[in-house]
């Protein structure tokens, strides 16, 4: 599950509040317009004003934890900085669409042992229930 979060944003309700506010981006993650729904089943859709745009996640969960701006990222990247107070949940009504996790496999459908053991332990830490579910497709 993917959330909003910054380091020195106050209080932000709606994202409307966002659109002038710097924002951080994973370029291979998120989108520059995120469509967010609220519990109430609202729709808005999010125009991020990117100051910093990364393909790496931990650059931007660095970028955000020094406060050029606020990101999409998902919760178990941010769990530890949330828990100590480093960064902040914003706009938490608010749900950004859950982000992708993909693997590739041949075409043949055959796995070492190692893959299918590190498939295994992604989808039972994704799996938690704790907020950071993970859907796996096939």
């Amino acid at each position: 599950r993917a959330l909003i979060c910054a380091a020195h944003l106050g209080r932000v309700e709606h994202p409307r509040d966002l659109e002038s506010s710097p924002a951080v981006r994973i370029s291979t993650a998120i989108p520059k317009y995120v469509e967010l729904r609220h519990s109430t089943g609202e729709k808005f859709s999010l125009e991020q004003r990117c100051v910093f745009t990364t393909d790496n996640l931990y650059a931007a969960r660095e970028a955000v934890r020094e406060g050029l701006g606020y990101a999409v990222l998902p919760l178990w990247s941010v769990r530890a900085e949330l828990d100590c107070g480093t960064l902040v949940r914003t706009c938490e009504a608010w749900t950004p669409p859950p982000m992708l996790l993909s693997f590739s496999f041949l075409p043949d459908g055959k796995r070492p042992a190692r893959v299918t053991a590190l498939l295994e332990y992604l989808r039972s830490e994704f799996s938690r229930g704790d907020g950071a579910a993970v859907e796996f497709f096939r």
